[in-house]
């Protein structure tokens, strides 16, 4: 669109609503991919919390009878032990940035819905200083509507 077709109230107000709906559905679309992400990153951890307890249980399984091991075999255990723990945590710091982003995400939600809401407040405001009139004042009351409900 050009400068000239945002200059009058409706191709404004359109061209506002049309912003908004194009950020909210990007976000949306961004919520539902974190939202699976982290039902695969919970899944995951559920998974290495499992084996951790299997290699927990099989540790103190050596641990009774650690004579009957060769070095070899008892550095591999603890290895192999080690780097499941390694793993878990980076999962675990996965999951919590996924967390934080979709929190994120949904606030910018929230704060896109407020849009709406704060244009009620400022074309009332508006048009009781006489700073727009009423047909700017339907205009923004219309947009801020599309904006809500969209």
């Amino acid at each position: 669109m050009s400068g000239a077709d945002t200059r009058t109230p409706a191709n404004a107000t359109a061209r506002l609503v049309s912003i908004i709906r194009a950020e909210r559905e990007r976000l949306q679309g961004l919520e539902r991919e974190l939202s699976l992400l982290l039902q695969q990153e919970t899944l995951e951890l559920e998974q290495l919390a499992q084996r951790r307890s299997a290699a927990e249980a099989r540790l103190a399984e050596v641990e009774r009878e650690i004579s009957r091991y060769q070095p070899e075999e008892l550095k591999g255990l603890f290895q192999a032990f080690a780097d499941l723990e390694k793993r878990l945590f980076m999962h675990e710091e996965q999951r919590e940035q996924i967390e934080y982003r979709l929190r994120v995400v949904r606030e910018q939600l929230e704060f896109l819905a407020q849009i709406g809401e704060f244009s009620f407040i400022l074309a009332r405001v508006g048009v009781e200083r006489g700073a727009i009139g009423a047909d700017l004042y339907t205009l923004t009351i219309a947009g801020a509507l599309l904006s809500i409900l969209l």
